[in-house]
């Protein structure tokens, strides 16, 4: 059953309330090279990209979804956001400024602090966020099959060929599908004894507990 989803609207007002007095990243390690104000907004869009897409849903009290498209299009919602509460910055934003998130930074900040700022204004709004553990999925891209939309064209021994290339194919899919359920079943094992990702680590900082859809121990 599909999560019932809040207004674009709804969602630019959530986003709004949470760009609104920046933090500055003073506790990050090192010297911190974000000193101007759209630097502070950009490092803040990529921390909220992490948490608002990459799979990953922000829900209210009620388990309503706070849904900002794709992953382009939640970079291009975050964009808009900050350029119409920012609009006398001297740069426009764009998707390209927050497309992968904290994966931009190059390791040059710790986006943590910045999770945990995003986390504790969410809870405070009684927002809840439920975590996406990446996985690979199989897509059958295969186009319908000729001889069986063709019935004016059909040869038996063709449709039999075009059948058994089909069903070697699915084997060989169904297969490869088992492979990926392995490997997914052995991520989540090893991640149960591996150190937390910065969202997860930031959002146990805040609520206490680890998020739904993270494989506890």
């Amino acid at each position: 059953m599909e999560r019932p989803r809040h207004s674009e609207e709804a969602c630019a007002e959530l986003l709004g309330g949470l760009t609104r007095d920046p933090p500055r990243v003073l506790d990050a390690p090192g010297p911190v090279p974000y000193e101007s104000g759209p630097e502070i907004l950009e490092i803040l869009g990529r921390a909220l990209w992490d948490i608002f897409s990459d799979n990953h849903t922000v829900v209210d009290s009620e388990g309503t979804a706070y849904d900002l498209g794709s992953f382009r299009g939640s970079g291009e919602f975050i964009a808009r956001v900050l350029n119409e509460r920012y609009p006398w910055l001297d740069r426009r934003y764009t998707y390209l400024d927050f497309y992968m998130g904290g994966a931009l930074s190059g390791g040059r900040v710790d986006l943590e602090p910045v999770h945990r700022w995003v986390f504790s204004r969410l809870q405070a709004a009684g927002c809840d966020w439920i975590y996406s553990f990446p996985r690979l999925h199989l897509l059958d891209m295969r186009g319908p099959t000729p001889w069986r939309d063709d019935e004016l064209g059909y040869d038996p021994s063709e449709a039999v060929r075009a059948e058994l290339e089909e069903n070697e194919r699915r084997e060989e899919l169904e297969a490869l599908s088992a492979q990926l359920e392995e490997a997914y079943e052995e991520a989540l094992r090893r991640a149960r004894h591996e150190p937390l990702p910065p969202t997860v680590a930031a959002y146990r900082a805040v609520f206490g507990v680890l998020p739904e859809g993270w494989p506890h121990p």
